[in-house]
């Protein structure tokens, strides 16, 4: 390893610890500003598969975090605060939302960035009521800017033969997967996994093969959080849990068989790899989140198949599961 290339990896892993400890700000700040109302939109609108994927798909984004929200339905289930059903339709749609922040690297978002931290200082300045919105404005700016510093230190790795070398690694679709899956647990970041493979990939470190498969293997590694949380979790706790892990297996799976067919649909799209890696990452999740709507009935049951329901609990999932669909 060149003096060159730890200087640039050193670098990276101080702004991912920064990235990292804004997410986790931000996500602070947007629960207790949002909490109540929160809770409230996820015991009222969830009745309705479709209206609970688009609250998950909304709170998501909001908190910049589908782990949080997994491990917040995990919580919330345990406590009856919201229905198994429910849970499950709000789980769907949070994989679309995860998509956002990487939707807005590909439309130069990264350049407003600092004008969101000055704005979001000043707010917090204020003696306004806008003072409570000035630390989520301020630390989605902070978000942002990371990525920018990452996009801009991981220049030199273009035309270094270590950085290559290990990119070339995820050209083995066993590998890419592994890597992928890894890494998001490291980071315990499935947004920033992502965000740095379309920075990479900008910078002409990964190909689109390489980055697709990387966001694949990450897809199933944000899902292990979850099933943690759900080891000290009643039934319904774990069966989200579950329910997350499958979402995502259950999606790779479905999309190896026709990653050459994917690859040349995206890739023949007039825009840069760049914008083609984001943009795949979008339309992978769309697509498993119409599946599971549609299949969602069975979904639900697959759940029980895994994780029986006890005798108190057969007539009342019966029950829930007529109303439901």
């Amino acid at each position: 390893m060149s003096y060159q290339d730890f200087s640039v990896l050193i670098s990276i892993i101080a702004i991912i610890c920064l990235f990292l400890y804004a997410v986790q700000r931000f996500s602070v700040y947007a629960e207790n500003t949002f909490k109540d109302d929160i809770k409230r939109i996820l015991y009222k609108w969830t009745k309705v598969p479709v209206l609970g994927a688009f609250v998950g798909f909304i709170t998501t984004a909001l908190l910049q975090s589908s782990t949080a929200i997994s491990v917040l339905l995990v919580t919330m289930t345990k406590s009856k605060l919201i229905t198994l059903s429910g849970a499950l339709a709000v789980l769907i749609g949070a994989n679309l939302g995860t998509t956002l922040t990487v939707q807005l690297l590909s439309f130069r978002i990264l350049d407003i960035a600092p004008y969101l931290v000055i704005l979001g200082f000043v707010l917090m300045r204020t003696k306004t009521k806008l003072k409570k919105y000035g630390e989520l404005v301020f630390y989605f700016g902070i978000i942002f800017s990371c990525l920018y510093l990452i996009s801009v230190i991981a220049q030199p790795l273009a035309t270094s033969p270590m950085a290559l070398g290990i990119a070339s690694l995820a050209s083995n679709v066993s590998l890419g997967l592994l890597i992928g899956f890894v890494l998001t647990n490291l980071l315990q970041s499935s947004t920033l996994m992502t965000s740095i493979v379309v920075i990479l990939a900008a910078q002409g470190v990964l190909n689109f093969d390489q980055s697709f498969i990387l966001i694949l293997g990450s897809n199933i590694g944000t899902t292990t959080t979850a099933l943690l949380a759900a080891t000290v979790s009643n039934n319904d706790g774990k069966r989200i849990a579950l329910a997350h892990f499958l979402f995502s297996f259950f999606g790779v799976i479905l999309f190896l068989p026709f990653i050459k067919q994917f690859s040349a649909l995206i890739q023949s799209l007039p825009i840069t790899l760049h914008a083609q890696v984001a943009f795949s990452h979008f339309v992978f999740n769309f697509v498993i989140t119409l599946l599971a709507l549609i299949l969602f009935k069975y979904f639900y049951k697959l759940l029980f198949v895994f994780i029986p329901a006890r005798r108190k609990e057969n007539k009342r999932e019966r029950k829930k599961l007529k109303r439901f669909i």
